[in-house]
């Protein structure tokens, strides 16, 4: 997935990732694959099995200057938090699933962060690793 955000020149301003081995593995792989500095990530512990509220409290304290975040945390926060933000109900891989693994959902987001909640941004796209082949 992090050559994919490459080959379509996507970079974050910002790596937020949960403090679990396999998501700061994946956050480090995207960042080297953008070939980003590894100290543009913040690893948190709280994104570690975080709910929607403590997600969007974690995306709320985003300094307004960041133009574009990356979030790597886990199931279930990260499903309820992209339902609750898109508009409309986003599709469902063919297992039935929203948000697999390594999933990118890519939402267009008014600033302030701090001012992100329901029914304010755009799903721009969710693309899933099996998807791309």
């Amino acid at each position: 997935m992090g050559q994919y955000l490459q080959q379509q020149n996507i970079k974050p301003g910002l790596v937020l990732s949960s403090s679990a081995e396999r998501a700061k593995q994946t956050a480090l792989a995207v960042v080297d694959a953008l070939h980003m500095n590894p100290d543009q990530i913040l690893f948190n512990k709280d994104l570690y099995l975080a709910d929607r509220p403590t997600l969007l409290k974690i995306l709320h304290s985003v300094p307004d200057a960041t133009d574009s975040v990356l979030l790597v945390a886990h199931n279930p926060g990260l499903d309820d938090l992209v339902e609750w933000l898109a508009p409309e109900p986003p599709s469902l891989s063919e297992s039935g699933k929203l948000m697999t693994t390594a999933a990118i959902a890519m939402f267009a987001v008014p600033k302030p962060w701090a001012k992100l909640k329901r029914n304010t941004t755009r799903l721009v796209q969710l693309l899933r690793p099996k998807e791309l082949a």
